[in-house]
């Protein structure tokens, strides 16, 4: 059985996903009017994926075809929220379909990212190979890797996005590298060519449906105890103009430090908080996390016991 289906490039032509057909892109408003009605009436219903550690009444809501940015410090633990979403999506607990995911996490190599994905699917530091066994057989066919690592370049995420939503059936892509890919343009001016991919991400979505989870750094803060907001997200302002949801991720080192020798001041304080700083058309939210170093895994707080996929 294999692990997790991978995708490299020899296996894709990703160029052929490139460009839609164009057509007239003028339309009378009744063109749109089923799907606008549904689309009212399921933000009324508050229809769309949650995070994994929501519950029903939290405002915010993961809608198709959207750019989100999750961003924090070296260190707080992007990567991990960004597997958890995409191992979760799986389930159909927090959305209203079992999704499918695609993942770019060039940073650790193909087998690192799939053992800690299984250590969040399983909700154990150390599964048996029985629970291996039982969250890979839930997963698959459900995620995907991409596993080139060097030299990837815009358009390339974006006509392999393109190819995985087709023929695989994916609507969620998470990009865990967003410094590693090969922008095209002048190397002195990065943050034109980021705003420039963030642009044709952005179109990407709304003409495809598919939505994109990308994991961005944030400027280090003087001190560990200040709070970041989406102006602290590295890069330039376009990234987040363009975006349709912007979460921060604040990790409490404080409390670990003191934690570490010894103190219990801060032991009521949580270990991470989340802010959803942007959305656009959903409610802001905010939660207030424990995580679990076993699993791997964010939860409401210390006295929840690690989810499993199965």
């Amino acid at each position: 059985m294999e692990e997790v289906d991978r995708l490299s490039l020899t296996d894709i032509d990703w160029k052929a996903y490139l460009d839609p057909d164009e057509t007239s892109n003028v339309h009378e408003l009744g063109e749109y009017k089923e799907e606008a009605s549904l689309w009212l009436t399921d933000r009324a219903e508050g229809k769309g994926g949650r995070l994994p550690f929501g519950t029903s009444e939290d405002e915010y809501r993961i809608t198709e075809g959207t750019i989100n940015i999750y961003a924090g410090t070296t260190g707080s633990g992007k990567s991990c929220l960004l597997s958890q979403i995409a191992v979760f999506s799986t389930t159909g607990k927090y959305s209203d379909n079992e999704e499918k995911f695609l993942y770019w996490g060039p940073e650790l190599r193909p087998h690192v990212n799939v053992g800690r994905m299984l250590r969040q699917a399983t909700g154990e530091e150390n599964p048996s190979q029985s629970n291996i066994d039982k969250a890979m057989d839930f997963l698959e066919g459900k995620g995907f890797l991409y596993t080139k690592e060097n030299q990837v370049k815009g358009d390339e995420i974006i006509g392999v996005s393109r190819f995985a939503m087709h023929e695989l059936g994916v609507k969620h892509v998470f990009i865990d590298g967003w410094l590693k890919l090969k922008l095209d343009g002048n190397p002195d001016n990065r943050w034109m060519m980021e705003a420039d991919l963030m642009d044709k991400l952005a179109v990407t979505s709304r003409d495809t449906g598919i939505t994109f989870h990308i994991a961005m750094h944030s400027r280090k803060m003087q001190s560990d105890r200040g709070k970041l907001s989406l102006h602290d997200i590295r890069g330039a302002g376009q990234l987040t103009d363009l975006a349709d949801t912007a979460c921060i991720l604040w990790r409490n080192k404080h409390k670990e430090e003191e934690m570490m020798l010894g103190g219990t001041d801060l032991a009521d304080e949580p270990d991470c908080v989340l802010i959803v700083d942007k959305s656009r058309h959903t409610g802001q939210s905010k939660w207030q996390l424990s995580f679990n170093k076993a699993s791997m895994q964010f939860l409401n707080n210390p006295f929840d016991a690690p989810q499993t996929v199965y």
